[in-house]
């Protein structure tokens, strides 16, 4: 993993992140238990222990009428008069008349500030390099534990103090037991949550860097076919050049122009061209060779206007006529006809009667070169259609 995916990686909990999880979770296993309170009751308590509750509660506070129903939220009715009321209860510990939403207003907060501060440590933790998982693992966990219990005793305590039933005893012992019951099932949520942020977001920062990768391989791979274009083309146009200065100098002087003008858009070093721009460069191209070659060389060419701002990549169609040139007669007997024509589906089509040479030891690497460099930049397939009379190949031209 590089640097700047191991920065990214140590960013997959921001501050808004911790808040909102925060919250999240401390509501979220506070209205659990209150549902559960309201609504689970049957689940927790069977129908055998309802007598043993009416006894206890007879003996406490007096005898109760006959139709009185014995769930714990109709328990109140066998209260006493001067016992209702008190503080908003029922008189007797642990069955309160109706829900206290200020009780509740204080638990969330004090859990939303436990869950919080665990998150932050994880966090630090998590950025920290350990070599191994497993003493991450552990140092999380028993700083977290340490933190938990220093914060729930702390409001067990406050919530003793401010509660309105200010009991003593047992009472307070059960709420301290409770409260870091609690803190603890939150504390373990906080700290699974923390990880599997982390886990999801180090999937995602790994994918990222993989694809950065890909692409620049993709670039290099692009960048290294493209360098093998330019000393093809210089090699052969200098081989030309050579001849026609031995058997016509007059022709070579206009050939070194034709050939500067095909230099100069080649330094250009553009990855896409217009489709303008590379018919320029190939009728220079075709200029040159027909000095070369005279009348034993035509270049058919019935380009559409409207496909000028088309893009192509640069020398595609230059090096398809070179091909051509290089792979077949030309001569008085049997002239080389190009044709380069467009169609009403926006592709460009090169081609040529076959009639190889005796010694054409082709090896297809310029055409296979265009093939993969069309593949890389675009997606896109080149067409070859060779039925051994006639050899086509077919660019997809690129809208803007």
């Amino acid at each position: 993993m590089n640097i700047r995916t191991r920065e990214r990686l140590n960013q997959f909990l921001s501050t808004k992140r911790i808040i909102l999880f925060s919250l999240a979770i401390s509501v979220g296993i506070h209205l659990l238990f209150t549902f559960a309170f309201f609504f689970g009751e049957s689940l927790f308590v069977g129908s055998e222990k309802l007598p043993a509750e009416r006894s206890k509660v007879e003996r406490q506070y007096g005898p109760s009428h006959e139709n009185d129903t014995l769930r714990f939220k109709d328990i109140s009715r066998l209260v006493p008069p001067h016992r209702k009321g008190r503080d908003g209860d029922n008189g007797m510990p642990g069955f309160p008349k109706r829900f206290r939403f200020d009780r509740m207003t204080v638990h969330i907060v004090f859990s939303f500030i436990l869950v919080f501060i665990v998150f932050a440590f994880a966090r630090k933790m998590m950025t920290i390099d350990f070599r191994k998982k497993g003493r991450e693992a552990f140092f999380i966990i028993m700083g977290s534990m340490l933190i938990t219990t220093v914060v729930s005793a702390v409001s067990s305590n406050i919530i003793l103090v401010i509660d309105p039933f200010n009991h003593k005893g047992p009472f307070s012992f059960r709420v301290v037991i409770d409260c870091l019951v609690r803190d603890y099932a939150l504390m373990s949520i906080a700290i699974m949550t923390c990880y599997l942020v982390r886990s999801l977001y180090y999937q995602k920062a790994i994918a990222v860097e993989n694809e950065e990768l890909r692409t620049e391989n993709l670039r290099s791979h692009y960048e290294a076919l493209k360098k093998q274009l330019d000393p093809h083309f210089l090699f052969n146009s200098l081989n030309t050049l050579q001849s026609l200065i031995n058997f016509d100098p007059g022709k070579a002087s206009d050939y070194v122009q034709q050939l500067s003008s095909v230099l100069r858009y080649t330094l250009q070093n553009k990855e896409v061209v217009t489709l303008a721009d590379e018919m320029a460069c190939v009728r220079d191209y075709c200029a040159m060779m027909q000095i070369r070659y005279g009348d034993n060389l035509k270049v058919e060419i019935e380009v559409d206007p409207k496909y000028g701002k088309y893009k192509v990549l640069p020398f595609a169609i230059q090096g398809l006529v070179e091909n051509a040139i290089k792979h077949n007669v030309v001569s008085s007997k049997q002239p080389l006809v190009i044709h380069i024509v467009t169609d009403v589906e926006a592709r460009l089509k090169v081609s040529n009667l076959r009639q190889p040479k005796l010694d054409d030891r082709g090896n297809g690497i310029g055409l296979a070169n265009l093939a993969e460099r069309y593949r890389l930049q675009w997606d896109k397939e080149v067409l070859v259609c060779d039925d051994g009379t006639r050899f086509e190949v077919v660019l997809q031209l690129i809208e803007n």
